[in-house]
């Protein structure tokens, strides 16, 4: 008789007369747990809890470890209870079976684990019972047992844990909170999320190059506050639920004056690393909704200035240096295609071809709109012999030639710097090219950036008669969308022209009917009710 089969029979002639009370299907407390080859992860009322292997345990089978989880999970979240049922939702049919079972007559080291659980329990006067869940909607556990392993994390050594154990009694681990690491940087929480998702390691780059580098740049900004926000409140930030989530956006509500755009962006952000669909949840849908009302976003143009202003300054301004051919020629370029910098300043030499009195420009490189199946722009800019001084054409053929004389051999990009070392200009060196020709011609750049360009070409296109069809076109976007209409066609920046017109026509005492032509312009009006003012 061995020793474990003499201490079951020692157990039974204790408890063969004890009362067994009938056991009903009210249980205290659910318990989620799951089991991965890094670690093991348990969740409970909100809370969860994580852990990893030893190099020993690690050696075991997925099934022994799926036990150990539940005896991990249960010392965690039922060490306070007494006296009550204790529901266990896992994954795995196996460890199921033994626990339902008090153990399991194939493998020993199944039976001794099981028969370890149900010995914690009995000290406590806890009925255990385990049923199966679908691992999909296990998910909370899941994600806590591929918590990777911090590369500061050290354990002790077995012998001495052992010795510790023997001196000062033994140590029962306690609700393990969880562990919220500095910020490691946008890119690597996006790629350890994915693993955590179960995206396979071997994938994980593919998946990233799904972002642009400026949306990973953009979502690191919301990463730092998220980070900051779990650390503060002890969560795990690859593991937040609705709670926490509406918790972090209420707090950016009451830090920051940003509008409905920016906690659209947080949302976004958050949706990608955290489990759940986020995107269509009902209660962050409704509490973005209340966002949108006390925050409501708004275009940064209620008005646009006149294209003429700059057309006018570089007629009576020819550039006289490599320096002023650069700023005319992308401030010229930026308001003949309505196009954003960005696109504009991935231009190639290469791509560049003459059809007939036209200048064709095909942008091959990914841009802001770039996707599947949607068309890459492809700028067309016809001869202006009308004015020379504004025509982009020769002002782009006056521009390639000079640049030939400073540019390396290998650069096939458009736009280089006009300062040595002549590297490619970057999308905001050409930004502070456009805004220093805004300056000079006269518009106020602290209200309009180079961007406004675009507000101001497709704005005029429009009031020339030109179909919002072309508009589109010309600018990049879809034909059914609406961003035009509601972003970018701005009135004229002339508003203080009614004040005028009403306060002169009341100090002469005259009608708006008297005007000498009601066709003609409301600042000629002015001007003559002024001159009438001046020689009376």
């Amino acid at each position: 008789m061995t020793n474990s089969f003499h201490s079951d029979l020692v157990w039974w002639l204790n408890n063969i007369n004890s009362k067994n009370d009938i056991k009903k299907d009210c249980f205290q407390l659910e318990i989620y747990t799951d089991s991965s080859l890094t670690g093991w992860g348990a969740h409970c009322n909100n809370e969860n809890t994580h852990g990893w292997w030893t190099l020993d345990e690690k050696k075991k089978h997925i099934n022994f470890l799926e036990l150990q989880a539940v005896y991990y999970g249960l010392k965690c979240f039922a060490k306070h209870l007494r006296n009550c049922s204790v529901l266990v939702r896992c994954d795995n049919t196996t460890a199921i079976a033994c626990i339902n079972r008090m153990g399991s007559v194939q493998y020993t080291h199944f039976h001794e684990l099981s028969k370890k659980i149900w010995q914690w329990c009995e000290e406590r006067n806890l009925w255990l019972f385990a049923s199966y869940i679908n691992t999909k909607d296990n998910w909370r556990a899941d994600l806590e047992s591929r918590v990777l392993q911090p590369e500061t994390e050290w354990s002790l050594a077995d012998y001495a844990f052992s010795f510790i154990q023997a001196e000062l009694g033994p140590i029962e681990p306690g609700p393990a909170s969880s562990i919220c690491e500095s910020f490691p940087g946008s890119s690597e929480a996006i790629r350890r999320s994915l693993i955590l998702q179960g995206v396979p390691e071997c994938a994980v780059e593919t998946t990233i190059q799904s972002l642009s580098a400026s949306t990973i740049k953009q979502y690191g900004t919301t990463y730092k506050l998220w980070w900051n926000f779990c650390e503060k409140s002890n969560l795990n930030p690859f593991v937040g639920n609705t709670q926490d989530i509406l918790s972090f956006l209420q707090s950016m509500l009451g830090k920051s004056d940003n509008v409905y755009g920016s906690f659209n962006s947080h949302r976004s952000a958050l949706a990608l690393i955290l489990p759940g669909d986020i995107g269509n949840n009902r209660i962050i849908k409704r509490f973005m909704k209340g966002v949108s009302k006390i925050r409501p976003q708004k275009p940064r143009y209620n008005f646009t200035w006149d294209p003429k202003k700059i057309f006018d300054y570089f007629e009576n301004h020819p550039p006289n240096s490599f320096k002023t051919l650069s700023v005319k020629l992308i401030t010229l370029l930026t308001l003949a295609t309505g196009q954003r910098i960005q696109t504009l300043s991935l231009i190639k030499l290469s791509n560049i071809k003459e059809c007939g009195s036209n200048i064709q420009m095909f942008i091959d490189d990914q841009i802001k709109t770039s996707g599947v199946g949607r068309k890459q722009p492809c700028l067309l800019i016809p001869k202006f012999s009308d004015k020379p001084s504004l025509c982009v054409v020769s002002c782009l053929q006056k521009y390639i030639e000079e640049s030939q004389k400073i540019r390396e051999p290998s650069c096939d990009r458009l736009f280089i710097t006009f300062q040595k070392p002549h590297k490619v200009a970057s999308k905001q060196t050409l930004s502070r090219w456009v805004k220093s020709a805004l300056h000079m011609a006269g518009i106020d750049v602290s209200i309009f950036k180079a961007h406004s360009c675009r507000h101001a070409s497709t704005s005029a296109a429009q009031r020339a008669g030109v179909s919002l069809d072309i508009i589109r076109d010309s600018a990049g976007w879809s034909k059914n969308s609406e961003t035009f209409a509601k972003f970018y066609n701005r009135p004229l920046m002339e508003r203080e022209k009614f004040a005028t017109n009403i306060l002169i026509s009341e100090v002469l005492g005259i009608q708006a009917s008297s005007f000498k032509d009601a066709q003609q312009s409301p600042v000629v009006d002015a001007v003559e009710c002024l001159r009438v003012v001046y020689e009376a």
